[in-house]
């Protein structure tokens, strides 16, 4: 059903605020009524909102489908609960398979968490690779089930919830959403909105069912499951420089090698990143060096103009005979932005990709425009812009080297894909 209709003026006046490049949240419309009627209100403002403001919505999915998803959410508003309506609007926004539509309504206090911390995906299964103080004995335990559902099959029927492009982003976001018995008991996978019970696989073998109650847990402090290894590897976890910039480098002389951590295509004011990106550079010109890896598997991205002192100057160094081995290290917390990085040092620097695939696009949507609906607390976000890098539309970037990421190794402190590198050089 066409709903140009129902659009108000405070609507056409947005669109047209879109049309001339100047993106902005639509103004809030006088809250109707009936619950009912401001539950369409904040469904037809979202729909508005991806209308005007989105560059093109329905590239990876029909427009039909799309408008027949909101005429199905729109025929339910009547009896359906909160949750279940909330759940439709994100489902709605997940549809458009765009990573950076998405929204914040579902780390809210509407939504508390029972699960004392989330898991994360490895080839052997979820792991927890923290945990609050109160459950300590799970540290490092497989998520086997949730109130008898696998753990596994959660995520796959909570996937359509997820803005995402590919399962990789789906893996590491739906953990997130699984840890409120609320959403799960929207979806009809739980009996109770406030509890479950969650089976685990503990590191000797046994398995293990806990009630969690939501709400309940001390959240305050939590142990990682490296925190105790001697000596561990800076390269194992993502951390900011000395200056607080997300970007740092330092040299291994042992192997010849520097490694670089971008975990955010940011600068600095104290440290800029092409000041940064200038001694680096000035390091590699010596003959002390062999190999750089650039780190981008903690980057979620930021502004890709920023990225060109960096793909500049080492694609000048390989054209020079200056640097011997470049690796970019990848995984699926690598998006937008730091997709970008990796796809264009693999591209411009030849650089060899190693790891996992990226959580996000190489063809990307962006510049993400924050906005609130008019009669809740969903806040949300919808892209303003495309930014292409390759022929086609693929998923995701795939590593020239996929090492995988297994359990056996992250549990002690191995670094998986630093490790393969090693083996290459030495």
């Amino acid at each position: 059903m066409d709903v140009t209709h129902k659009l108000t003026p405070w609507i056409i006046g947005l669109a047209c605020l879109a049309s001339c490049g100047v993106p902005a949240p639509l103004p809030h419309p006088v809250p109707a009524d009936t619950p009912e009627a401001r539950r369409e209100q904040d469904l037809d403002y979202l729909v508005a909102t991806i209308d005007a403001i989105h560059p093109d919505p329905f590239l990876r999915l029909p427009e039909a489908e799309f408008r027949a998803q909101v005429e199905q959410l729109r025929a339910a508003i009547p009896d359906a609960e909160e949750a279940s309506f909330q759940l439709g609007l994100l489902r709605l926004l997940a549809s458009l398979q765009d990573a950076h539509c998405g929204t914040f309504a579902f780390e809210t206090s509407a939504y508390p968490i029972a699960l004392p911390a989330p898991a994360e995906r490895f080839d052997e299964g979820y792991f927890l690779i923290g945990c609050t103080l109160d459950h300590l004995d799970l540290l490092g335990a497989r998520l086997v089930a949730i109130d008898g559902h696998d753990y596994s099959s959660l995520i796959e029927r909570s996937a359509d919830l997820i803005p995402a492009a590919n399962p990789h982003r789906v893996a590491l976001r739906a953990p997130r959403l699984l840890m409120s018995p609320r959403i799960l008991h929207a979806l009809g996978l739980s009996e109770h909105a406030d509890r479950y019970t969650v089976e685990f696989e503990l590191p000797d073998g046994k398995r293990l069912s806990r009630e969690f109650i939501a709400g309940e847990g001390d959240l305050s402090s939590t142990q990682h499951i490296l925190s105790d290894v001697k000596d561990l590897s800076v390269t194992m976890h993502p951390q900011p420089h000395e200056s607080g910039a997300p970007y740092w480098w330092e040299y291994q002389p042992e192997d010849a090698l520097i490694y670089l951590q971008y975990n955010a295509v940011q600068t600095h004011d104290e440290y800029p990143f092409d000041a940064m990106v200038e001694e680096l550079l000035a390091k590699l010109e010596g003959d002390d060096v062999e190999t750089l890896v650039v780190d981008v598997r903690y980057n979620g991205g930021g502004n890709n103009s920023l990225i060109d002192p960096l793909d500049d100057g080492l694609s000048d160094l390989r054209r020079r005979g200056k640097l011997d081995y470049l690796y970019v290290l990848t995984g699926p917390r690598t998006f937008s932005s730091g997709v970008d990085t990796a796809a264009r040092l693999q591209e411009n620097a030849g650089a060899t990709l190693v790891g996992t695939a990226t959580g996000g696009m190489p063809n990307s949507f962006g510049n993400a425009m924050e906005f609130s609906l008019p009669n809740s607390d969903f806040e949300a976000w919808c892209s303003t812009g495309y930014f292409r890098l390759m022929e086609g539309e693929p998923r995701t970037l795939e590593p020239d080297v996929d090492v995988g990421r297994p359990w056996v190794d992250y549990g002690i402190g191995r670094d998986t894909a630093m490790e393969w590198v090693r083996e290459q050089i030495r």
